[in-house]
């Protein structure tokens, strides 16, 4: 391993080498090689012996591809469109207006690592170098090569100086901007995922609430509050995304739940029937969220996951909504108790309404279990992915405190099932198959 000391020059010394014939068959690449000026021995990779510098390779060659894949999934999705969109006025944008401005220097940094590991994996096909090579110049050359540092500057930023990185260190960058911009995402996804149907649902019951309390010629406040509270979140959701806080969705639920309840207690009656009607909205209102979910993560699977097993067809949303439905039997059942409050109030009237709910709130039952089941297996395949994911970190982080992180068969296979677990789509086989690996060379090591 070639260190140089204080007030040596770097690319002197290896020019000094080629001229006496110590660097072996570089003339290739020589004009790459006269970027080796800069080169310090803290580059960070000075510890390695030189058996691990085609290892080191590999596993930047590894990264690179992996941070790429990454890179292209993240530009394509809806939510990094919000990221970059959101105003500054926004909670959006003031919380990630660093982190977008960051992201666009993603391929700047990534493209001049991987010009740079590019230019190492030339020397080492060149010179024919492997994992077994024991010639200690060529790899210490090749050493060279992997350590020098190159320029990175802020695309945009004319004010900026840059600043000189290794391969190593201009990738970890990118892998910091990536996941600063990529936490971004997921909680965007995470709220379009949680509250959306919600505020979905929360509009069809409204509305169905208004259409009751106009039938009955009252006016309940918590309805319209409900609806307006639903109509701000569907709002903030494409406009402030990150503004919109997980706990806005149960929230509008409890709002949602109480105003059917509260229209339940203007309806006249407070016998067993009476009580089993109220439950009815907010049970309708929870099968729509269901639906929605079940539906939601059986796209979700098939879009981030490599053949998907045991997912299921979730029922058309005619069931709820369409003509015959659930809601519509509900609108018949609603209309025969309006009609018989405005009658006699005989008991066969009571004795037909009770079969007819009685009948619905079974159908209602059935298809509640069946869209509960629906989600658990359409999400079995995004749950194993996140079992895997945890099992990696646990590896890692055992890797770190045992000081394997530097190990090179290791950190091939932490990186290769770390690409394949955040890249989409995931082939779960392959990502525990790396896992199974990584601790079987744990264990050995």
């Amino acid at each position: 391993m070639v260190a140089f000391g204080k007030g040596v020059d770097p690319l002197g010394h290896v020019a000094a080498q080629a001229q006496s014939g110590q660097l072996c068959s570089m003339e290739p690449l020589a004009s790459e090689l006269s970027l080796a000026r800069g080169i310090s021995s803290s580059s960070g990779s000075g510890s390695r012996s030189p058996e691990h510098e085609v290892a080191e390779l590999e596993r930047l060659e590894t990264a690179i591809n992996g941070l790429r894949a990454g890179i292209v999934e993240l530009e394509q999705s809806p939510s990094y469109l919000m990221l970059v969109d959101a105003g500054p006025s926004t909670v959006t944008g003031a919380e990630y207006a660093s982190a977008v401005r960051q992201a666009k220097n993603l391929w700047t940094v990534l493209e001049a690592a991987s010009d740079q590991v590019e230019l190492a994996r030339r020397f080492a096909n060149e010179h024919a170098l492997t994992q077994r090579s024991t010639d200690r110049r060529r790899l210490g050359d090749l050493h060279l090569l992997l350590a020098q540092t190159l320029p990175v500057k802020n695309v945009g930023d004319p004010t900026d100086a840059g600043a000189m990185m290794t391969a190593t260190e201009a990738l970890a960058s990118v892998r910091q901007r990536y996941d600063a911009i990529h936490q971004g995402v997921k909680r965007i996804d995470d709220a379009w995922l949680n509250v959306l149907p919600r505020v979905e649902a929360a509009r069809e019951t409204a509305a169905r609430l208004e259409g009751e309390a106009e039938a009955l010629g009252v006016v309940e406040p918590l309805i319209g509050r409900a609806k307006s509270r639903a109509e701000n979140l569907a709002e903030r959701l494409v406009s402030d995304p990150i503004s919109v806080d997980p706990k806005d969705g149960p929230e509008l639920d409890l709002l949602v739940g109480e105003a059917a309840r509260q229209m339940a207690e203007l309806r006249r009656g407070h016998d067993d029937l009476d009580e089993d009607l109220a439950k009815t909205e907010e049970l309708l209102a929870g099968l729509r969220v269901l639906r929605i979910r079940a539906e939601a993560a059986g796209a979700e699977t098939r879009q981030k996951i490599v053949d998907p097993h045991d997912l299921v067809v979730v029922p058309d949303v005619a069931i709820l909504d369409g003509p015959g439905g659930l809601s519509q039997q509900l609108d018949d059942l609603f209309e025969l108790a309006r009609r018989d409050l405005a009658g006699s109030g005989s008991g066969s009237a009571w004795t037909q309404q009770r079969a007819v709910l009685d009948r619905w709130l079974a159908t209602a039952a059935k298809l509640e279990r069946q869209l509960v089941s629906a989600e658990a297996r359409n999400r079995r395949n995004l749950d194993r992915r996140d079992e895997l994911r945890g099992r990696l970190q646990a590896f890692q982080a055992k890797m770190a405190a045992r000081g394997k992180a530097e190990s090179p068969e290791a950190m091939r296979l932490a990186d290769t099932a770390w690409t394949e677990l955040y890249t989409a789509p995931t082939d779960l086989d392959s990502a525990e198959a790396a896992i199974v690996q990584l601790a079987t060379e744990l264990r050995e090591s």
